[in-house]
């Protein structure tokens, strides 16, 4: 099954009220149109006081509505520009396409007058108005009052919701690329990835790999990386940020390779200056102990030897040193 796209459903629930419901009613409808043209029953147009259920943190249910919705369909009305948290979630979608992302979509539907949106001079001291009025919306204020069942009011509906189908359907073929050629970018294979692109109808992205490809192979590291930053907010912007982190890490390689060379070469160079290498010292190894003892004659190891007895002399014999000895007659 596919993922659920979730498209938000901005609206001021004072403007519900004034209008017996008619925002309401215009949501129901419009989901359910968008589920019979896409066959996805599994489609869900946000709405907060719907979706949010009882005993969650309903601030962090909203933010991350928002942050996974891919469309947004503000309901304008003088409520909904008074209204802080109206205005956070336009602006929070404009700044998505501001900073470049090409999936986010914003779809305004009219239905009530504000007179600060029409005039030029009122609009331009309010930002959200000026914003909004950039993108073309549909001015569905005629119908209002009829009910959506009125056959004008169900081909406004109708267009309405054929452009948000279509743009659903796009979705899920974008998810089915970005599957089968996420893993090609981010491994390098950008030959490949290009030709599958070009046979999915994604041109500019198919563009894009060979730059990247032509880059690399003439050595422009810097030149690849920044086309691959630049495409982080696009169809394959996750692929292109891991992309990106794998050049990163084979230039801070290449660049720790080179600093121990450079000081290979260095110790090199000092070591023809002295003629001495510390590193290739010959280390002498301990002399071998003698055989012979070592110790002395009186050492406590060894016995002392013992010396030879004086020579005996009969004492009548005894000349002293020096004189001729006599000899008897």
């Amino acid at each position: 099954m596919n993922k659920p796209v979730v498209a938000f459903f901005g609206y001021a629930p004072p403007a519900d009220e004034a209008t017996d419901r008619a925002i309401t009613a215009f949501h129901t409808v419009l989901q359910a149109r968008v589920r019979a043209r896409t066959g996805r029953r599994e489609f869900e147009l946000w709405r907060d006081n719907l979706s949010i259920r009882w005993g969650q943190a309903w601030e962090a249910r909203l933010l991350g509505a928002i942050d996974e919705a891919l469309f947004c369909i503000p309901v304008l009305t003088p409520d909904f520009f008074e209204s802080d948290w109206c205005a956070r979630e336009a602006t929070a979608f404009l700044d998505r396409i501001a900073r470049g992302d090409t999936r986010t979509r914003v779809l305004p539907v009219y239905l009530l007058t504000d007179l600060r949106l029409d005039r030029p001079a009122m609009r331009r001291l309010s930002p959200i108005r000026e914003r909004i009025h950039k993108h073309q919306y549909r001015d569905l204020r005629a119908h209002l009052d009829h009910g959506w069942a009125v056959v004008d009011a169900k081909q406004a509906v109708n267009a309405l919701a054929d452009e948000i189908a279509d743009r659903v359907v796009e979705l899920d073929h974008e998810e089915e690329v970005i599957a089968r050629v996420g893993p090609m970018v981010e491994r390098g294979q950008l030959g490949s990835a290009a030709n599958e692109l070009e046979e999915s109808g994604f041109a500019d992205e198919a563009a894009r790999c060979r730059a990247v490809e032509a880059a690399l192979r003439a050595g422009r590291n810097t030149t690849a990386l920044e086309l691959a930053e630049a495409a982080r907010n696009g169809l394959l912007g996750r692929a292109w940020a891991a992309f990106a982190a794998t050049i990163r890490r084979a230039e801070e390689e290449a660049r720790v390779a080179e600093d121990a060379r450079k000081a290979e070469q260095a110790r090199k160079a000092a070591t023809a200056d002295t003629g001495d290498d510390p590193e290739e010292r010959t280390v002498l190894a301990p002399s071998r102990p003698s055989r012979r003892p070592t110790t002395r004659p009186d050492s406590p190891h060894r016995p002392p030897r013992p010396r030879p007895p004086p020579p005996r002399v009969h004492p009548r014999r005894h000349v002293p040193d020096g004189q001729p000895r006599r000899r008897r007659a």
